[in-house]
């Protein structure tokens, strides 16, 4: 049993590189340059999604769980000096 959870991917691992992916092409875009590593920046928001989840059971409303995504998200990728008016 040990020998096939072993050799079987992880659903951690599968999560990781379909977020990498995902990053990759945003990446393409210009969201972020080369000096990002994409797998440590994949395993950031998998752990930040799954605190927000714990954080959900420990009584923290949907919305405001909702709010402190997009604040992060927004955080890490909304470009810093962006010269369009707001």
């Amino acid at each position: 049993m040990a020998l096939a959870a072993a050799s079987a991917p992880s659903t951690q691992e599968e999560y990781t590189e379909v977020l990498a992916g995902f990053l990759q092409e945003l990446r393409k875009k210009g969201a972020f340059g080369k000096e990002v590593d994409l797998r440590s920046l994949a395993h950031a928001l998998i752990a930040l999604y799954n605190g927000l989840e714990i954080t959900l059971v420990s009584g923290l409303s949907v919305a405001e769980a909702r709010r402190a995504w997009l604040e992060a998200l927004k955080a890490l990728f909304k470009p810093q000096h962006d010269s369009r008016p707001a």
